[in-house]
């Protein structure tokens, strides 16, 4: 037995504020092998005798009992009192949350919850500009307890370049100490696309109009990580527009199986410096549900950042992506989505029904809001499953870019000058420049 491993184990214990005191005994069996025993004295912490709670307008004070899952007769420990308070910011419902206790003897005590409800409604309105959609418009609503106390409504509607409409209707409870909330979803999109050949000739700008509802659930397990699950039916119709005709289109309905994952760590939502964003998406469509398409399709993206330095930052990112089923469905598959995904390609250029990307971007802040950005991208073509990733003759794509970014009260604006391999049929690579031009929010 590694008597350091022991002492460290013992250090744990005694920071956790359940535990006074913890020391062990070691001594050997008649079998050579060694037996411990650990001496443990647990911290005596009053009990809650009641919970009040002050400032609530529209939320019940059972309701947020329910969520907060502590009641009369638990004990008082502060760091178990911290922990649910934070899941209930998590919510978003709250402005403020924080609490007072009012000692009635030495081992009984109230607790008073005392809260600040955010407003009940909030608009937001945003402006994008790129180099594909061009200008993009957003208007985005929140509105707290819709109909019934507890039920949030959210509306996001993009417009102009491109059009999106979402409308989200959630109500959180507690499950087994999880802040859970049943959803209703409904989305629709009209947005172009462009379709290419395999070796980057442009073949047509499509429509891709979608509507879907989704049933599903959604809960945070531990702070800035949330999970959905859901039922979702869609309506697909991908056609040339108008003028372009001969080509292929699409008309499908589909019910699939969705899954989504994000952690979100970073320090800051438009520039970050440090922390990481993982998001992990699968489909999984039966002809059971509706509709007679089968399809698997699982896609995740990983960025990390690292600050080496107040003025250096280094983003390392991967994207992968798997479409296993329907293969005639070419719009299910994936693409290169600009800039900030693969730099030298053009939106969409790289397209099929599996996706690998890596990149690197080193940034420095050059002055106060203004950062010069070096980016290396390249999209690896090992064998896979007796064939090629991509279906080229290739090793690699790989592409590179030089950025000037400034962080302005719109929101960052970037202009990106690139280079890019491109494949031609006979597998002969190309280099080719791409110009980009983003500013505005992300949404």
């Amino acid at each position: 037995i590694d008597a350091s491993i022991v002492e460290e184990r013992l250090r744990s214990m005694r920071t956790s504020e359940r535990v006074k005191d913890v020391s062990y005994s070691a001594f050997m069996n008649t079998s050579n092998d060694v037996n411990l025993s650990l001496h443990v004295t647990e911290n005596e912490f009053p009990i809650i005798s009641g919970l009040v709670i002050k400032g609530n307008q529209r939320l019940s004070y059972s309701h947020i009992v329910q969520l907060l899952n502590i009641h009369s007769g638990d004990p008082f420990i502060p760091e178990v009192i911290a922990e649910q308070i934070t899941k209930l910011y998590s919510l978003g419902v709250f402005k403020n949350i924080h609490y007072e206790i009012e000692p009635i003897d030495s081992k009984m005590l109230r607790l008073i919850l005392i809260v600040e409800e955010r407003a009940t409604d909030v608009l937001k309105v945003g402006l994008r500009y790129d180099n594909y959609f061009n200008l993009v418009g957003v208007l985005g609503i929140k509105h707290e307890h819709f109909l019934v106390p507890g039920l949030r409504l959210e509306g996001q509607y993009q417009f102009a370049g491109l059009g999106r409409y979402e409308t989200r209707l959630t109500y959180p409870i507690n499950i087994r100490d999880f802040i859970a909330y049943p959803m209703l979803k409904l989305y629709s999109q009209n947005e172009p696309k462009t379709l290419y050949e395999l070796y980057g000739k442009q073949i047509a700008v499509y429509n891709d109009h979608r509507a879907q509802m989704s049933f599903g659930i959604g809960m945070h397990p531990r702070k800035n990580m949330v999970i959905e699950a859901d039922l979702t039916f869609e309506e697909t119709q991908v056609s040339p527009e108008v003028g372009q005709s001969n080509l292929p289109e699409w008309q499908d309905d589909f019910g699939y199986l969705n899954l989504f994952i994000c952690i979100d760590d970073l320090d800051d939502i438009l520039i970050p410096t440090t922390g990481n964003l993982i998001d992990f998406r699968y489909e999984y469509s039966t002809s059971s549900l509706i509709g007679d398409q089968e399809y698997s399709r699982f896609e995740m993206t990983w960025d990390s950042y690292n600050a080496n330095s107040k003025r250096d930052n280094i983003r390392l990112r991967g994207r992968f992506g798997l479409l296993d089923g329907g293969e005639e469905l070419y719009y299910k598959g994936f693409y290169t989505l600009g800039p900030d995904d693969f730099v030298g390609l053009n939106y969409y250029e790289l397209a099929w029904k599996r996706l690998l990307l890596l990149r690197v971007d080193y940034r420095r802040n050059i002055a106060p809001d203004w950062y010069l950005k070096f980016t290396y991208n390249v999209a690896p073509n090992p064998d896979w499953d007796k064939e090629r990733l991509y279906p080229f003759e290739v090793n690699s794509i790989s592409g590179v870019g030089a950025s000037l970014l400034y962080n302005s009260l719109v929101g960052p604006i970037e202009m990106t000058l690139g280079y890019g391999e491109k494949v031609d049929a006979q597998g002969h690579k190309t280099w080719q420049q791409q110009s980009y031009f983003t500013a505005g929010f992300k949404f």
